[in-house]
């Protein structure tokens, strides 16, 4: 089954594009300031392991997030590896810090996601601009 999902993006515009005080985050301001930066326009942010390993809202206000509802999160659409959801005409960036921690065949994220029957969904993910992280899970 793959989904595909619109998404109101809308977000404030008057908010920074960052808020961090690295040499990055400057640089990132100015750039916007300027009129050079995209900013965050048509991008999502897509966390998968139910905050787990969140990225801070307060540290990018202008990144539009996805909220999951409780039905769904029921189905566990939101976590884990991402298998079934596809935003259309959106930038994806997410992350998922879980692993397959029951049963004989445990792994992480990362290597479930280059089995042969994965493999497909992720080449699909990055031809439509979704990139999703998988880092080790504790």
């Amino acid at each position: 089954l793959r989904v595909f999902f619109s998404a109101d993006v809308n977000v404030d515009q008057t908010k920074p594009l960052s808020t961090g005080e690295s040499e990055a985050d400057e640089l990132l301001r100015s750039w916007d300031k300027d009129g050079t930066a995209a900013g965050f326009v048509g991008v999502v942010y897509d966390n998968r392991d139910r905050g787990h390993s969140l990225l801070n809202p307060e540290l990018f206000p202008r990144l539009a997030r996805t909220r999951y509802s409780k039905p769904a999160r029921d189905h566990n659409v939101d976590n884990g590896l991402q298998a079934q959801i596809y935003f259309e005409d959106l930038i994806v960036i997410g992350n998922s810090s879980t692993a397959h921690v029951n049963g004989p065949m445990w792994r992480s994220q990362a290597r479930f996601a280059i089995t042969s029957a994965a493999v497909r969904m992720t080449g699909e993910q990055y031809f439509n601009n979704h990139i999703y992280f998988y880092p080790e899970h504790r």
